[in-house]
């Protein structure tokens, strides 16, 4: 019975406990109405209007800082707290961070310099490296020629800076010549205004006795298409030298040839064909006479024909010599 009693009195204790706090929430709330408001939103407003419509809210507010921001005109509000949505009691503080605007820097000189030391020098003046282009120049290699924003002008912090980079003079385009048969100086010389350099091997440009004076072959060969800045390989080597036919041995030398000469000799004349239809006139050999002697003078004899007379067949058969 006694147990049955104290949980009685232990349940109606905690019963009447909840009431009381219940009653003292309701009290509180009752107590506290029309003095809590809802915090409005600020960020972006300028601090005059903020402050203004802060009051009218029956809030304080108080700049908590000022910094620099790249999207935030200089003097509105980039944040506050308490949030936006948040309900406090008439009277409380708002923080607020107000903006100083972006943070201006000016623009190094790039100009001139080369492209690897671009990048420090942006970041240094809290800038960023933008686009870079490539373009044919007479300026040294890799420079930058050409800048945006330019030398010296005010930006905002962390713009962008384009370059514009030399990419060297324009590559003229030749006709390999043919190199063989000069020597090294020679064939330098013939390509140093083409802008092409000349490569021979050491060993070959000292060698001895003759050796290695001449170029012998080249790479790439005549005629090909090479470029200004291009390099050709040759090689050197001895002059090539006729040599003496062999001979057997033993053999004794021949005599060379006379010499003749053909000056004031006429050629003869062309031979002229007879006609076809004309026939050949007979040719008579002349008679071998014989001379008499001395001392007994020859008596005066009848003349005899010659054995060596060919008649003449169109000549009258009577005919005599």
């Amino acid at each position: 019975m006694k147990a049955k009693r104290l949980m009685k009195v232990i349940v109606f204790l905690l019963a009447m406990g909840l009431l009381t706090f219940g009653a003292a929430i309701v009290t509180m709330k009752a107590l506290t109405w029309g003095r809590t408001v809802v915090v409005p939103d600020e960020s972006g407003k300028e601090l005059a209007s903020a402050i203004i419509e802060l009051k009218g809210y029956g809030l304080e507010i108080k700049v908590d800082r000022q910094e620099h921001h790249p999207s935030v005109p200089s003097g509105f509000v980039i944040e506050q707290s308490p949030l936006p949505g948040s309900t406090v009691k008439k009277g409380r503080s708002v923080s607020v961070v107000v903006s100083l605007g972006s943070e201006e820097v000016g623009v190094p000189i790039l100009t001139g310099d080369i492209q690897r030391r671009a990048q420090p020098l942006l970041k240094q003046a809290g800038l960023t490296m933008g686009d870079t282009v490539r373009a044919y120049s007479d300026a040294p290699i890799d420079s930058v020629i050409a800048q945006y924003p330019a030398a010296q002008a005010v930006v905002q912090k962390g713009v962008q800076v384009d370059l514009l980079i030399s990419g060297g003079p324009v590559l003229a385009k030749y006709i390999t010549p043919d190199l063989r048969g000069r020597t090294l100086p020679e064939a330098e010389a013939k390509l140093r205004p083409m802008g092409i350099t000349v490569s021979a091997p050491a060993t070959a440009q000292a060698g001895a006795g003759g050796a290695g004076r001449e170029v012998v072959s080249q790479e790439p060969k005549a005629g090909y298409a090479i470029m200004s800045g291009d390099v050709i390989k040759v090689a050197l080597g001895a002059a090539p030298q006729t040599q003496p036919s062999a001979q057997p041995a033993g053999a004794k030398p021949q005599a060379a040839a006379p010499f003749i000469s053909t000056v004031g000799i006429k050629p003869p004349a062309p031979a002229q064909a007879a006609p076809a239809s004309a026939p050949a006139p007979a040719r008579i050999a002349p008679t071998q006479a014989v001379a008499p002697s001395p001392a007994q003078p020859a008596p005066a004899q009848k003349p005899k024909p010659s054995a060596h007379v060919i008649t003449n067949p169109l000549a009258p058969a009577n005919t005599k010599p």
